[in-house]
């Protein structure tokens, strides 16, 4: 078997990369009693990915934690560019936010129609706002914890920018449904 490559943030996914497309087994974490391999515990790790569309290859990368034992993993987000043959940076997004430590005080990510939301340090109750690609504010929240999970059924599988203003500042993220 071969593990997935760990790659951190801003590191490069391109042609230069190995890619297991045939391999019997490609893998996060081994266990057999006890786990290791380069993703064991990782928070934040990102995977980098290589597919195929319509005979193109393009790359992308996966943002998640995998448990210490290998049994469960959290995608928290992705991206890809949508430009064939052209390499994306690990945690790159054309969204228009760029990641700053600010913006560490808000953490979202979604899991099938639930979005998570972590606002430690932020002000509570404070108002969440969630935008489409259009602009269009879809869902508005009052937070009345610092972690709270939020029910998205009924909105479109698309992008979506994540914000709450809290001090006169504008804490954001994206998530993908």
């Amino acid at each position: 078997f071969a593990y997935a490559s760990l790659f951190s943030l801003g590191d490069p996914i391109n042609n230069t990369r190995t890619f297991y497309a045939a391999y019997p087994y490609v893998t996060f974490v081994y266990n057999n009693g006890s786990a290791y391999g380069p993703w064991a515990d990782a928070v934040d790790g990102y995977a980098g990915l290589r597919f195929a569309i319509a005979g193109e290859l393009y790359y992308g990368w996966v943002r998640m934690d995998i448990a210490a034992d290998g049994g469960s993993a959290i995608i928290k987000d992705y991206a890809y560019n949508a430009t064939k043959e052209t390499p994306i940076d690990a945690g790159a997004a054309n969204v228009g936010i760029a990641p700053t430590a600010e913006n560490n005080m808000l953490q979202v990510y979604s899991f099938g129609n639930i979005l998570h939301v972590n606002s430690a340090g932020l002000s509570i109750p404070s108002q969440l706002k969630i935008v489409n690609t259009l602009g269009e504010v879809v869902k508005m929240i009052t937070l009345t914890n610092s972690q709270q999970e939020i029910d998205l059924t009924g909105l479109s599988h698309s992008l979506y920018i994540v914000s709450v203003t809290d001090g006169g500042k504008i804490y954001s993220g994206k998530i993908v449904l």
